[in-house]
């Protein structure tokens, strides 16, 4: 009989039952009973790091030279992901409880703080800052889906590391040892399109040239760093259409800072999709999107309670 893998999840909660996996040594993870698994599984394979597992579908990843790591899904996906490779902190390390701190802060703020908040936790030298912010395209349920998920899932999907940016279609959360607060970091994390293309490439690229610049100058200035509105697109055969557009950049941001971000985002757009008919360029610190045809759908998140949950740190 093939060994059986039963899934753990990172973030605990109280419903959460004892498990165990296959069979091998035992241990401990979050509190929850298990026992390690065999390898010879032909659905499992290594990565390049020798302590990592990855099981052929791609939402789970399996640990298993640590004794105190053996099985977890990570529920967390993203599109874009970088996690630091040097320096990496230990476990059960001061840098290890700050960073679970932070975590657990980053998400419940977020979702009292209408979809934003970064925050500190610790001292030098174990200090780590965070940011988290939700894309205000997506719905509050993706959006507060995505925050959860994300805050718990970092830490599988980059154990141990300093340093990680990860943004997937509702969040971004990035945290590190060092301050990068206050300053746009132009990387393109993610960009995406459509497969329909317009025949009148002047007339679109000076509409959303247009748009884009208008939607810039008022996200910079907005309390929220957001900004969405629409311009009218009439196509070579005189055909009357809609462009609608969004702006927003990371509530660190000062107006400059954010500015310049979209600025340059928005030069990423016109040289990415020059006659797509819907482009987005996403990155960690700001966000553009441009769509003919259907309304962008806006959701400014309410200031609600957060659920209560908690990351925790095996024994």
């Amino acid at each position: 009989m093939a060994p059986r893998h039963f899934l753990i999840l990172l973030a605990v909660v109280s419903s959460l039952t004892d498990a165990s996996v296959g069979s091998g040594v035992s241990g401990t993870y979050t509190g929850l009973p298990y026992t390690g698994f065999d390898s010879n599984d032909p659905n499992i394979y290594r990565s390049n790091d020798p302590n990592i597992y990855r099981s052929n579908d791609p939402n789970y990843i399996y640990r298993s030279n640590d004794p105190n790591i053996a099985v977890g899904r990570v529920i967390f996906t993203p599109s874009a992901l970088y996690c630091s490779t040097t320096g990496n902190y230990s476990k059960n390390t001061p840098y290890q409880v700050n960073l679970f701190n932070l975590l657990n802060n980053l998400s419940s703020g977020a979702i009292t703080n209408r979809g934003f908040t970064n925050s500190v936790a610790g001292e030098v030298p174990d200090v780590v800052f965070g940011l988290t912010m939700c894309y205000a395209d997506r719905n509050w349920t993706e959006c507060r889906n995505c925050l959860h998920e994300a805050a718990s899932g970092v830490t599988l999907i980059c154990p141990f590391s300093r340093e990680m940016k990860a943004c997937d279609d509702a969040c971004v959360i990035r945290y590190s040892n060092e301050s990068f607060f206050s300053v746009a970091d132009l990387t393109v994390a993610f960009d995406n399109s459509s497969n329909s293309f317009v025949t009148d490439i002047a007339s679109m690229n000076t509409t959303r040239s247009s748009l884009m610049s208008r939607l810039v100058g008022q996200a910079a200035v907005s309390e929220l760093r957001l900004a969405n509105g629409s311009n009218p697109y009439t196509d070579l055969h005189g055909r009357s259409q809609v462009m609608y557009g969004l702006a927003q950049c990371t509530r660190d941001l000062n107006a400059s800072e954010c500015t310049r971000c979209l600025e340059y985002f928005v030069e990423r757009l016109s040289d990415l999709y020059p006659t797509n008919t819907y482009g987005a360029v996403k990155g960690y610190s700001c966000y553009v999107v441009y769509k003919i045809g259907d309304e962008l759908v806006i959701t400014i998140p309410p200031a609600t309670a957060a659920s209560g949950w908690d990351l925790e740190l095996s024994n």
